[in-house]
């Protein structure tokens, strides 16, 4: 465990720091919106909390001195969750960039309850399916004056 700790740890913050210094300046602007917070604030600080705490995580790990290495607590039917998940994400990060963010959000909104669940009220399912990509683009739009795409 402590050393897949330390590993995933390494991984998530080469990940942060591609990130932060990499793929945010290149995709979301810097200027200041109407409000004077920059679109790329949100992301830069919920990026950075990541890093840092890949860097927490790793760093703890090599403090802390096992006598055993223990074995990870994730069976394999658990990293086939993990890559099902990533994958969801990957389409719905497209789903959102190819459609906009509120047909991708719909979208994407919308099976994550499917897959979640499975069964629900149809009125519910797109209810709620409707509402919540809504509700995320008005809050970042007339509160923050961000646009999403």
């Amino acid at each position: 465990m402590r050393r897949a700790d330390i590993v995933v740890g390494l991984l998530l913050t080469l990940f942060g720091l591609v990130s932060l210094f990499a793929i945010i300046p290149a995709q979301v602007g810097s200027a200041a919106g109407d409000a004077g917070v920059a679109p790329d604030l949100f992301p830069l600080v919920l990026m950075s909390l990541l890093t840092g705490l890949a860097v927490l995580l790793w760093v703890s790990r090599l403090v802390h001195h096992a006598k055993a290495d223990e074995p990870a607590p994730l069976r394999p039917e658990d990293f086939f969750y993990i890559l099902a998940a990533s994958i969801v994400l990957a389409a719905s990060f497209l789903a959102i960039t190819h459609l906009g963010f509120i047909a991708g959000g719909v979208l994407t909104v919308a099976v994550a309850m499917l897959a979640m669940e499975g069964r629900h009220h149809p009125l519910r399912l797109v209810a709620t399916s409707l509402l919540a990509p809504l509700a995320v683009f008005a809050f970042f739009r007339y509160l923050f004056s961000i646009l999403l795409p």
